[in-house]
C-alpha cells in the first residue's frame, strides 16, 4: 500500500499460465522493450 501511495503510475506484466513470477531484470527488460516500441514505432 505504501508503495502504491507514493507512485505516480503503476503497470502490470501479464504472465503465461505456466509462469509464477519474473525477476526484476526480466521485468525491466520487458518494460523497456515496450517503452521503446511505443516511442520508436514507424
Amino acid at each position: 500500500r505504501l508503495t502504491r501511495a507514493n507512485c505516480d503510475s503503476l503497470t502490470a506484466i501479464r504472465l503465461a499460465d505456466n509462469m509464477q513470477s519474473l525477476n526484476v531484470s526480466n521485468a525491466a527488460a520487458i518494460a523497456l522493450h515496450e517503452l521503446q516500441k511505443d516511442r520508436f514505432s514507424f
